[in-house]
């Protein structure tokens, strides 16, 4: 059974539940509050009618008595069976019955304790059912009479009844608007589960950067919202692992590469510095020797970048503080922004735990994301670099925050890719991210990237504190 029927019936259940026990409980919580009202009203009516024929009865006007009883009987011709008056020795003074006068009736019984003002029965037979009410005609302190006043039992069952009816008919309004409110929520619930069915069934295709549009503020909206967090994440997670699995193909292909590659060019570069020493240093020969020289060192240098793509590092792990890397590798390229007129803003936290690491290779990470800044700040821009602890004291971060030209949107996640730069043809060889990446991995760490085109771009370097309760 579908969700949205299991609703609607839950609903019309528990409704028609309540109702058929409010509908009893009422038939017998009205059938006692209309036995209160006769205690109250018809008593008072026969109190009243006994105050005005008191005199009568004592003076046995039996005739001026029955016109009485017959008008009061008509106004009250739905629900008085009868009225009856016996005079102080109990002989039937007058009724108002036109047939045979029941018989039973006679036996009534006249005599009222001592302060009790009026007495109610019910007389239930093959001929009669009433709530007989006998109240006494008094003179003074002497009963002089009793009037007998007999309230048909349908009278209250009808009562009862009509009761049982209204309340029958507004169970089914309610039911009916029940039924309608049911739908509304359930179609509340159902839509929103079902777009997140659907965005179940396409994340199960790969397709991760589907989201869903819940702006309720219930469990189902912190449900979509969870779910959406849930989508990014496993976006991040696949986009880490695909960059993951091109660095780990690159590097498989570059440790053969690089295996071929190093020792042809160590021996040529040694046999041209070989020439180029012989010659003589003002010579086009020694000019022309220099020139393939630096060009067979800055090819070795690429397939040494090339064959550390995905390489572990088998360096050592020290304690290091990252305040001392950022400044440690400043030395030797401040010079370069000065060249641009680039100022360098540093905003340091002060007290940071250490990590461990390789010096090295987080000094060549620093490098390269400062000289990709440097290559993008305008003359006389700016540069921030901010170090921080992350919130759960988890992480230390490295925040390299510039002005520059900035990258647009859909290359933001190709710029770890390995070959892959947006610098003009012949300024770089796109493996300066790409190694970047791979050491902060191997550090167990991470790097975000944000940019907006045209005004900056700041990279965010993650390293793990280190713990020395758990080095020890």
């Amino acid at each position: 059974m579908k969700l949205i029927f299991k609703i609607i019936f839950g609903f019309i259940l528990i409704i028609l539940l309540l109702a058929l026990a409010n509908i009893y409980s009422t038939s017998y919580v009205l059938k006692d509050l209309l036995e209160e009202r006769l205690k109250t009203g018809e008593v008072v009516f026969a109190k009243s009618l006994s105050n005005r024929l008191y005199r009568k009865v004592i003076e046995a006007k039996t005739f001026y008595i029955t016109d009485v009883l017959f008008d009061e009987k008509t106004l009250r011709e739905s629900k008085v069976e009868y009225i009856l008056i016996f005079d102080e020795k109990g002989y039937l003074l007058s009724h108002t019955y036109l047939s045979l006068f029941p018989k039973q009736l006679l036996k009534l019984k006249h005599n009222f304790k001592d302060g009790e003002k009026y007495r109610l029965e019910k007389i239930q037979s093959d001929e009669l059912s009433v709530y007989n009410i006998a109240v006494p005609i008094m003179e003074g302190i002497r009963q002089v009479g009793t009037i007998h006043l007999g309230i048909k039992s349908d009278y209250i069952q009808n009562l009862i009844t009509t009761t049982k009816t209204t309340l029958t008919l507004i169970t089914l309004i309610v039911s009916f608007f029940a039924i309608l409110i049911a739908l509304f929520l359930s179609k509340t619930i159902t839509n929103p589960t079902l777009k997140l069915k659907i965005l179940a069934e396409q994340i199960s295709m790969g397709k991760l950067d589907k989201h869903i549009e819940i702006k309720s503020r219930d469990e189902i909206g912190d449900l979509a919202r969870t779910f959406n967090l849930m989508t990014r994440k496993l976006k991040i997670s696949q986009d880490q692992l695909i960059q993951s699995e091109k660095l780990s193909a690159m590097g498989q292909l570059s440790a053969g590469l690089a295996h071929e590659l190093n020792s042809p060019l160590t021996g040529l570069i040694s046999l041209i510095r070989k020439y180029r020493d012989k010659a003589e240093k003002d010579s086009e020969e020694h000019s022309h020797m220099k020139l393939m020289s630096r060009a067979c060192e800055h090819m070795a240098k690429i397939v040494k970048d090339f064959g550390s793509l995905s390489r572990k590092s088998k360096g050592q792990f020290i304690e290091l503080n990252i305040n001392d890397i950022i400044e440690s590798t400043l030395s030797f390229i401040a010079s370069q922004f000065k060249l641009k007129a680039i100022k360098i803003h540093k905003e340091y936290a002060d007290e940071l735990p250490e990590i461990r690491g390789n010096k090295t290779e987080l000094q060549q990470v620093v490098l390269n994301i400062l000289t990709n800044a440097k290559d993008s700040i305008h003359e006389g821009g700016d540069l921030h670099i901010k170090t921080n602890i992350s919130e759960d004291k988890n992480n230390l971060i490295m925040q390299f925050i510039d002005n520059g030209y900035g990258i647009k949107t859909k290359y933001l996640s190709k710029i770890f890719d390995p070959f892959f730069t947006t610098k003009p043809h012949g300024e770089g060889v796109g493996l300066g991210l790409s190694v970047a990446y791979g050491i902060i991995k191997n550090h167990g760490g991470d790097i975000k990237v944000s940019s907006e085109f045209s005004k900056g771009t700041s990279f965010s370097v993650f390293l793990p504190a280190y713990n020395h309760q758990e080095g020890e």
